[in-house]
């Protein structure tokens, strides 16, 4: 009953909310659903604890996309931020040659020697700019977190976004692309889009441990949203539990199953498509997102790769 509530609340809010709070001043982008529609033999490697597969072949690419596909791997590796308890090692994982991070002896993750820690991807674009980005195993991933909003002033709100896309399951150099908008809802800043150009990836749940996840979907466009129980149950965002607010909208090639246990870092389901996420109140409203407010690592934003 709650979910269904909510569903026709998000609905009514996103239509009509949006452009009562914004004064009737921005309209609903035109492109709408089309503009959000449109964003091998392998060696041997070691044991993963999270990392998928995908299918595509390679896109055209813009000058700039394929000056960054065309980077050789020597210049990748060396580019790849290092991480903490790991090395770095180029390998070919699926037909695709990648910069692998795996685990050192002494670790603070608790992970085997040689254990798959994450991937660096050169092909990622935050705005214009290529910045590349690194998916991180969720213990890892974890770790980086913890420590960010530790280290946060505490006149901040207290959160930050591990992007839910695990880009260990990318096939092809296609460009990650990760820009300021809550397409197709309405083109302005109030989520983080990430789009994958069409790869098959891998949707990851990024709330925490000791949040209950809620699946539902809403009336419109196909969509589903990913949120906590504690989101769903509440008017506002609640100041020092703001974690718990994360809020994730998709378009799964195949709906979940609701009432599943997903803990941080478990797989949720498949997309093609591009996934908004940030931070919001089921009801409202919506707040200003910036590049700020993802975690990164020497400023390579973090994607979360999926629990095996």
């Amino acid at each position: 009953m709650a979910k269904r509530v909510l569903a026709s609340i998000l609905t009514i809010w996103i239509i009509t909310g949006l452009i009562i709070v914004l004064g009737g001043c921005q309209q609903m982008d035109g492109t709408t659903q089309s503009s959000f529609l449109q964003q091998g033999s392998s060696v041997q490697t070691p044991p993963n604890p999270s990392g998928s597969q995908a299918s595509e072949s390679m896109s055209s690419k813009a000058p700039s996309e394929t000056t960054a596909a065309c980077a050789s791997m020597a210049e990748k590796e060396a580019a790849a931020p290092d991480i903490e308890g790991t090395k770095k090692a180029i390998a070919l994982v699926n037909g695709l040659e990648r910069v692998l991070y795996l685990v050192l002896p002494d670790n603070p993750y608790g992970l085997a020697e040689n254990t798959i820690a994450g991937e660096y991807k050169h092909e990622v674009m935050m705005g214009e700019i290529r910045t590349g980005g690194v998916t991180l195993a969720a213990p890892v991933a974890d770790a980086y977190l913890q420590k960010a909003l530790a280290a946060m002033p505490p006149e901040k709100p207290q959160w930050l976004l591990t992007l839910p896309l695990d880009l260990s399951d990318c096939l092809s150099l296609r460009p990650i692309r990760i820009d300021l908008s809550a397409k197709p809802f309405i083109d302005r800043p109030y989520y983080i889009r990430v789009s994958a150009d069409q790869e098959e990836l891998g949707v990851v749940n990024i709330l925490g441990k000791q949040h209950q996840v809620e699946i539902g979907s809403f009336n419109m466009y196909g969509l589903s949203y990913v949120i906590s129980n504690v989101s769903l149950n509440s008017r506002r965002i609640i100041e020092g539990e703001e974690m718990a607010f994360l809020f994730v909208i998709v378009n799964f090639a195949q709906v979940p199953a609701t009432g599943a246990s997903y803990t941080f870092g478990d797989r949720i389901g498949l997309t093609t498509e591009p996934v908004l996420a940030g931070l919001t109140s089921v009801r409202g409203p919506l707040s200003v997102h910036d590049y700020d407010c993802i975690l990164k690592v020497s400023g390579c934003p973090v994607f979360l790769m999926a629990n095996r």
